[in-house]
């Protein structure tokens, strides 16, 4: 068994029971083990950067001397390690601005709870990691940091929206309901998710075009399976950019009328991957970069990038691995012309209960042959 590692922490707070309260919330935790470092004043702060080994940091904005925003800011610049705001403060262009100059997430005070902590803890640890992970030479981090240019102003609206919801105690994480703010925030999410699709247009239309109908049938199917609105959402939102990772696999291969070699299988086998932590960097209360890694996974353990079996894989998947499969055979590409929808159904049929989900495969023949469904 791996032993993880304490997540340590450092609160950054001049009201000793606001940090007291933080450090309690953290060690009352059962999931996840914290070691928790205070400092309270301006020079507690540069001892503890200087000398501590720091996972995370929770800094408030109204600290004595050096203010909580110019120390943002140093930090960010130094990339000494990710920094969640914990603070009083309610004004938007406060918040705006801490998110402006690199905090990973705002939470007020009035609306700090343990499992909303712990869980901005995570994913800004997750996001941390995903930057620094990937070898500067490598073409991850090229795609990496060609993506947060071009999605900058989508990821940064997006964060400011979620911090936004955060000030006004809406927990999002847990909220089933679809609030006036978290529809708000549903909008600025799916905003973003088609900004993401559109990346790969200019590089290859086919694929681009294939994320769109995909969507449109993956999202027929999940409705007819009734599923509720909020999953329905969370798959549309994760056919649109199924594709993402081939960002990463050259032209040639992509649109090669031959077999592939061994090599360039590799490479289209590791979209999946690089799709979903192309996505890790959306903060998201819906599991659109699982369903994405998981898309090619397949009943029997056959698929990639993990091997997974029926009951280890997301419904969302399952549905996408079908209407995948569909759309890609009935459409033209490249190197072939499109074969007819009887046929691609059944190769869908013929492979059920194997590669693909019975209930899933019935349905969306059902789709087309009972349904009249078609592609626009």
């Amino acid at each position: 068994m791996i032993e993880m590692k304490p997540i340590r922490v450092l609160i950054c707070d001049d009201d000793p029971g606001d940090r007291l309260l933080i450090k309690r919330m953290l060690m009352s935790y059962d999931d996840m083990e914290f070691v928790t470092v205070e400092a309270g004043t301006e020079s507690e702060i540069r001892e503890a950067l200087e000398h501590e080994e720091i996972d995370q940091i929770l800094l408030d904005m109204e600290m004595p001397g050096k203010s909580g925003l110019e120390w943002l800011l140093e930090i960010h610049r130094k990339e000494i390690a990710p920094v969640i705001v914990i603070s009083g403060v309610e004004d938007d262009e406060v918040i705006y601005e801490t998110i402006n100059r690199g905090a990973s997430d705002y939470i007020h005070k009035n609306n700090l709870y343990t499992f909303t902590l712990v869980s901005a803890i995570a994913n800004s640890m997750h996001k941390w990691r995903l930057g620094k992970s990937v070898s500067r030479n490598s073409y991850k981090f090229k795609i990496y940091q060609v993506l947060r240019l071009v999605l900058k102003e989508q990821i940064d609206n997006h964060r400011k929206v979620l911090a936004r919801l955060r000030v006004n105690g809406i927990n999002y994480i847990n909220n089933s309901n679809i609030t006036g703010g978290y529809e708000m925030f549903q909008q600025h999410f799916e905003n973003t998710i088609y900004t993401i699709s559109e990346i790969l247009e200019p590089k290859d239309s086919f694929t681009f075009e294939h994320q769109r109908r995909v969507k449109q049938l993956a999202g027929a199917i999940a409705r007819e399976m009734k599923l509720p609105r909020e999953q329905v959402f969370t798959i549309e939102m994760a056919s649109l950019v199924h594709d993402i990772g081939k960002i990463s696999v050259p032209l040639e291969v992509l649109n090669k009328s031959g077999r592939l070699t061994e090599e360039e299988f590799d490479q289209v086998k590791n979209h999946p991957r690089i799709g979903n932590e192309i996505l890790m960097m959306l903060e998201s209360p819906w599991p659109i970069s699982e369903i994405v890694m998981q898309h090619h996974e397949r009943i029997d353990g056959s698929g990639y990038p993990k091997g997974l079996t029926e009951n280890e894989i997301n419904v969302g998947s399952k549905i996408i691995a079908v209407a995948d499969v569909v759309e890609a055979m009935s459409s033209d590409r490249s190197y072939r012309n499109a074969f007819p929808i009887p046929v691609a159904l059944d190769e869908i049929d013929k492979n059920k209960g194997t590669l693909y989900d019975i209930q899933v495969a019935d349905i969306c023949r059902r789709m087309f042959l009972k349904k009249n469904f078609r592609f626009e």
